[in-house]
């Protein structure tokens, strides 16, 4: 898809600026088999990039009759080859699926909140009397464990009036206002709260519309994630330097990796510090 930036940054952009970042582009790769009139499926040395698909030939004729598993890395003809025919396997490969990415752009939407949040407020709530309100974001949204409430007002009749005499209680997942004098009933009630930023899906979903999050958030946001994937890839026997002694000569070092990461979630945390939106402030809850 093509990104206009009137739309917000997609996921598509952020997958993209993420891949820029950490060099991870598609690298081709040609695996060479030989046909034996049985072996009708093949593991593909790299786990192929799915977006470049797979092609292939059969005895040095293009071949559309196979399936590919991409999460297993797995190719099946329909059919076997003959003795001696050359099979020739062309695909791209990838460190990190697109897949991947997306999880860890979420991973780091989570970490962002209570730097970068999201807003909100619903002016669609009328008292019924009691002291007791169930705050909703919507019509049955009810809001979080994590969630908070900043701000409740009623509405004077000409305008929106500040009310102070309230406190918060979380009865299970949800979050109650406690009113120490009673509204009167039918009295329309207008509650602010934060909300912790949406989690990105599908390739047209935005950081702004989706996420709910500032278009500021982009950049630290993808550093995060570059940091969070690059930890990742060290094998649990070289998070130390005990596992410098098993390395081939010139390899990247684990500290060189771990340094790598260190430094991305640095810059990040700068970032956040400078871009960072007002302190969060909420009732405590009881």
């Amino acid at each position: 898809m093509t990104f206009n930036p009137t739309d917000g940054v997609s996921l598509t952009e952020l997958i993209r600026l993420i891949r820029m970042r950490l060099g991870d582009f598609p690298q081709k790769r040609r695996q060479i088999e030989a046909g034996d009139g049985v072996t009708a499926n093949y593991r593909l040395t790299d786990s192929p990039y799915e977006d470049d698909g797979v092609t292939t030939t059969v005895g040095g004729v293009a071949s559309t009759a196979f399936t590919t598993d991409y999460d297993a890395s797995w190719l099946a003809f329909t059919s076997p080859a003959a003795v001696a025919d050359e099979i020739v396997l062309n695909y791209s490969t990838v460190v990190w699926s697109d897949e991947r990415i997306t999880e860890a752009i979420n991973s780091a939407i989570d970490e962002l909140f209570g730097r970068f949040y999201v807003k909100g407020f619903n002016d669609a709530i009328y008292s019924d009397g009691s002291a007791e309100l169930t705050v909703q974001t919507s019509a049955g949204f009810d809001l979080g464990p994590e969630d908070r409430i900043t701000r409740v007002q009623f509405w004077s009749g000409s305008r929106w009036v500040r009310s102070d005499r309230w406190r918060v209680e979380a009865q299970g997942d949800t979050k109650v206002v406690i009113f120490e004098q009673n509204p009167t009933t039918g009295t329309r009630l207008r509650v602010h709260y934060i909300v912790r930023p949406g989690n990105l899906s599908s390739a047209a979903e935005t950081l702004e519309g989706t996420a709910g999050l500032p278009s500021r958030a982009k950049e630290p946001l993808v550093l995060l994630t570059c940091s969070g994937l690059i930890v990742e890839r060290m094998h649990h026997r070289i998070r130390d330097d005990r596992g410098h002694n098993t390395q081939a000569d010139n390899q990247v070092k684990s500290y060189e990796i771990q340094n790598d990461a260190q430094f991305l979630r640095a810059q990040a945390e700068l970032l956040m510090a400078r871009l960072k939106m007002d302190s969060l402030t909420a009732r405590v809850v009881s």
